[in-house]
């Protein structure tokens, strides 16, 4: 026995590409490093030899729990902290880690769980799962794992182990699509699961980890009857029941099978439904079929529980933070905007940039909608609290990008002067300005200094063609040429002939650039040139076209006038007759609403969410009878929902 406090276990195999950062995240916290290699060709020894003498090769026997418990044979420490190559910590938390433990008495029976947080995206900030896992158990008691794959920890002294709860996570970078591809993981791990059936058997456990193995190699039907089998098996008392049942869940979310999903929510998901990440996860099964009012009380329950939950130092969430609070609210927030409740919207919206503030589409349109009510000085003022934004350059340049990007000169200007940022953006945003400013004699004098790289970036290109538009200019198209190969090509060619008063207004390929080109000179604060260009170009899918950008702009106003027109000469869409039915609906203009819905199943006749949204507004029993009817003659699977019948 020794006075050391932690030793590290870990069995290893070709991992240089994740060792060093595993390693390097934790061993000043460590008192000793324990290395099984079972079998690298890689320089990952010669890695693990910068932090550890303790290296110890194993022969690879198709078992995790026998080369684990051969890294336990050498640690000396009281406590063992075990990880894989792909783990890391922060270091505040492994910091953590060792003052707990250094207060901790070891005991026989008691265990210690993490949150063991997968990153499921190649991104950092990609979707992830956190389950608690076992990960820290005193040594020298007599624990050992056992099972070849998932492993699990057992007493040899036949002692019930007990789990405590350390809310120190552990980060694992295994499940990433790259990882799982380069080690070629799956087929390692199917065949153990293979070997492990003809040895010993499946318990419910084993169904259990085979089915998430399935969903990870999106095999969904055999993630399904893998999962089923353990459900068939497993007591209510198992710690892995609710993550089975919400995986299920999301395995047929996964397979489009929302009819199902909603049956074995309303049979199976009861432990769930108090956790939020499972509130959620019905959310989207209630939208995916079209209840959309009801979906929003789910998401509105998801982040109350979330809370409520946090406030009582509960976990919110059986698998999924995300789910339990980041998309609850960007759905609420697009749910509100969608009804044109603005102030909700934007409520929704901040909550979610609170959570999620890499996401830029969204802060964009958070910065455009407190843009359509709110002073400079309070949008400013909100924003920079919310990014803590302080004195960094990246953060001020994407708020100056967002509000270039929205045309919104009042906001430009504060960015660009408090951080004196235009000499720093982008020779093509630096264009953007001077267009939006209408400063002609700035765009030229960009222009001339521009390299050829600089002319080779469709943003590049596209600018300058804006600007020969509004200043009639049509010699600066001519400056230089483009390889038809270019991607700018079809834009250069097209906006070429706009400018030679050249038009061709059946091209759906011309139609997607006039969109654009009478948009951006919309947002560019160009309405003189707007205004010369849609008389000559429209026809009436690019009218709708144009009407569904101020409504989404939330230019009503301006929408309107499109709209009317549209539905004076009977040429409105799909897209704007729903748009028109949800403003009225957040108007509460009930009777109008159903007008819309109504036109909307005339040109799109299976529409089933329009189908039940009109069911759940419509308070005459013969016309929603009719509608009840004519669904079910396209969907008849929709008989089968409880839902259906409470209208």
């Amino acid at each position: 026995m020794t006075n050391n406090l932690i030793s590290l276990c870990m069995i290893v195999k070709n991992e240089e590409k994740t060792l060093e950062r595993c390693l390097s995240s934790v061993y000043r916290y460590l008192d000793e490093i324990i290395i099984v290699d079972t079998g690298s060709t890689d320089r990952t020894i010669e890695i693990a030899k910068r932090y550890t003498d303790h290296i110890y090769h194993f022969t690879w026997v198709n078992d995790f729990s026998v080369a684990r418990n051969e890294s336990l044979k050498y640690a000396t420490s009281k406590w063992i902290l075990y990880m894989d190559a792909d783990d890391y910590m922060e270091e505040k938390d492994i910091a953590s880690l060792r003052e707990l433990l250094s207060e901790l008495i070891p005991q026989p029976d008691l265990v210690y769980q993490i949150p063991y947080t997968s990153l499921l995206s190649n991104q950092a900030t990609g979707p992830m799962n956190i389950t608690p896992a076992i990960r820290v158990f005193p040594n020298h008691m007599d624990l050992q794992f056992h099972r070849p794959i998932h492993e699990q920890l057992q007493s040899e002294r036949g002692i019930p182990l007990r789990a405590a709860d350390i809310k120190i996570p552990i980060y694992h970078t295994g499940y990433t699509p790259t990882e799982m591809e380069e080690k070629k993981k799956h087929e390692r791990n199917l065949s153990i699961f293979n070997e492990l059936k003809e040895t010993t058997g499946f318990n419910a456990y084993d169904y259990f980890t085979l089915g998430n193995q399935y969903l990870v190699m999106k095999e969904y039907d055999k993630a399904l009857n893998a999962y089923q089998s353990s459900l068939d098996t497993t007591s209510s008392r198992n710690v892995w029941l609710k993550p089975l049942l919400l995986s299920m869940l999301e395995t047929l979310i996964k397979q489009g099978k929302f009819i199902e999903a909603w049956t074995f929510t309303e049979t199976q998901m009861e432990p769930c439904l108090e956790y939020s990440d499972a509130r959620c996860i019905i959310g989207t099964v209630l939208h995916a079929l079209g209840f959309w009012e009801k979906s929003k009380i789910e998401f509105l329950t998801a982040i109350d529980l979330a809370e409520k939950r946090l406030n009582n130092k509960q976990d919110p969430y059986i698998l999924s933070p995300e789910y339990s609070m980041v998309i609850p609210l960007k759905y609420l927030a697009n749910i509100y905007e969608r009804e044109s409740n603005i102030s909700q919207s934007t409520y929704y919206f901040t909550k979610y940039i609170m959570v999620n503030p890499q996401d830029i589409e969204a802060l964009s349109k958070l910065v455009e909608l407190l843009s359509l009510s709110g002073s400079v000085e309070t949008t400013t003022s909100l924003l920079e609290q919310l990014l803590e934004v302080g004195t960094d350059a990246l953060k001020a340049a994407t708020l100056t990008k967002i509000s270039l990007s929205l045309g919104d000169r009042e906001l430009t200007s504060y960015y660009i002067k408090k951080y004196d940022i235009l000499n720093h953006l982008a020779p093509y945003d630096r264009l953007r300005y001077y267009l939006l400013f209408n400063n002609k004699i700035d765009f030229e004098r960009e222009l001339a200094l521009c390299t050829p790289s600089h002319k080779e970036h469709p943003s590049f290109i596209k600018h300058l063609l804006l600007g020969a538009i509004v200043w009639n200019e049509a010699d600066w198209s001519n400056t230089f040429s483009i390889d038809p190969e270019h991607e700018s090509y079809p834009y250069w060619s097209i906006t070429t002939n706009i400018i030679n008063n050249q038009y061709n207004k059946q091209d759906p390929n011309s139609i997607a650039v006039y969109y654009d080109v009478l948009t951006e000179l919309y947002t560019l604060q160009q309405d003189s040139a707007y205004d010369q260009l849609i008389d000559l170009l429209s026809t009436p899918e690019l009218i709708n076209q144009i009407a569904s950008y101020f409504y989404t702009k939330h230019h009503y106003e301006i929408a309107e006038q499109y709209h009317s027109y549209l539905i004076e000469n009977n040429e409105l869409n799909t897209d704007n007759s729903i748009r028109l039915a949800f403003k009225n609906l957040g108007q509460g203009n009930i009777q109008d609403t159903l007008m819309f819905l109504e036109y909307t199943l005339t040109l799109k006749p299976k529409s089933k969410d329009i189908y039940i949204l009109y069911c759940t507004l419509c308070n005459d029993p013969t016309a929603r009878e009719e509608k009840k009817n004519k669904l079910l003659q396209i969907a008849p699977e929709y008989n089968s929902l409880s839902l259906f019948h409470t209208f």
